[in-house]
């Protein structure tokens, strides 16, 4: 049952792993491998989120919680369990070593919620953040909507300042836009004055320019270059209203009842029966814009692939664009390799996962051995 609420959304809890050693969020260049998130299900009610699919499969943690609370997933908040004591775990190994004590990857956060939604979710991302800085060479990647973004920025020790990267994102400058497909999202502005802030005050920054919904591609970019330092930014992401799940549709519904006629039609021509040439032609719009004016070497295009697609994003690589999906790579020049490689990390991961249940267990019995206890 709901323990407690957060913005009006009961809370619930899973009890999961924290960091996902080996994610595909590496793909898109926003870390090296590891991520890691303190939550399943977000603060924040975006239309064109696309996370449900991913997390609320039958069977998963997140399914049997919802199923047994009788509550929809963008109806709650999921925390996950004792995320800091759990994240401890996870670093050290069954002797209780520390397991990437030397390792420098960017691990990024997060892939499911935002980390500083809540003053309250501000605080446990900072947690989080020490104790992978303290046990990690890790540098940290750190995405959010919100301005309490800085309350985490304000706490670091200055010995790990350039460990971390912060971002705030928004895909419109438009603020009514916003307010529909973003409702209880703080605005634009807010977002921006924030990165502003962390600029200023001399913190790594990245942007990331995402959902960009359906428009005149060079207004947009205009605007991006007005109202953000991209020259501050260590790398620019950007991204298109992607076609998964019903991100579209609800986005549609979204604007379409906040009376945004002009923006919802733009829209409803990319999506839909035989559309797929109206969204790759919206996609390379804003690619080709913001290729125009942010430099190869700091623009991420992410972009998803269709099999006709893909020769031409291939193309522009040298660019900036970044190519996702099953299709990003032809089946046919797949090495052997490389899927041996993939099944070895996963085998690794799952190892690991063994490893903690374990740690867990005997923390949770006391047992003197368990590193755990040691730390006590």
């Amino acid at each position: 049952m709901p323990q407690s609420n957060i913005a009006g959304k009961p809370v619930l809890t899973v009890s999961t792993r924290i960091v996902n050693p080996a994610s595909d969020f590496a793909e898109k260049g926003l870390c090296n491998g590891p991520t890691f998130s303190a939550g399943s299900a977000c603060v924040y009610t975006c239309r064109y989120c696309y996370v449900e699919p991913i997390m609320n499969r039958g069977g998963s943690a997140v399914w049997e919680t919802l199923h047994k609370a009788k509550l929809a997933f963008q109806d709650v908040v999921i925390r996950r369990e004792n995320p800091l004591q759990h994240l401890r775990a996870e670093l050290r190994n069954n002797r209780g070593k520390l397991r990437y004590k030397y390792d420098e990857r960017t691990v990024y956060a997060s892939p499911v919620v935002d980390v500083a939604a809540t003053i309250e979710l501000a605080r446990e991302t900072t947690d989080l953040c020490l104790e992978i800085l303290g046990s990690t060479g890790w540098s940290i990647r750190l995405l959010s909507k919100s301005p309490f973004l800085l309350r985490i920025a304000s706490v670091l020790p200055a010995q790990w300042r350039h460990r971390i990267i912060f971002g705030l994102s928004t895909g419109t400058f438009d603020e009514e836009v916003a307010k529909a497909i973003e409702p209880d999202a703080p605005s634009p502005t807010k977002r921006l004055q924030a990165l502003e802030e962390l600029q200023k005050e001399g913190f790594r920054t990245f942007a990331m320019l995402c959902p960009i919904l359906p428009q005149d591609p060079e207004a947009f970019v205009k605007q991006a270059t007005q109202r953000i330092n991209l020259d501050a930014c260590e790398h620019v992401w950007a991204e298109v209203l992607n076609r998964r799940g019903a991100s579209m549709q609800r986005t549609h519904q979204a604007l379409n009842g906040a009376n945004l006629t002009s923006w919802a039609q733009q829209l409803r021509g990319v999506f839909g029966k035989d559309s797929t040439s109206a969204w790759e032609a919206y996609a390379r719009g804003i690619f080709r814009a913001l290729a125009d004016v942010v430099p190869a070497g700091k623009l991420r295009f992410l972009q998803y692939v269709t099999p006709r697609s893909r020769h031409w994003w291939e193309n522009e690589k040298s660019h900036g664009a970044i190519l996702l999906g099953k299709n990003a790579t032809p089946v046919t020049v797949k090495k052997t390799a490389d899927l041996q490689q993939k099944a070895k990390r996963r085998a690794a991961a799952l190892k690991a996962w063994e490893t903690i249940r374990k740690n867990r267990q005997m923390a949770a019995a006391g047992s003197p051995s368990s590193p755990m206890a040691k730390r006590k």
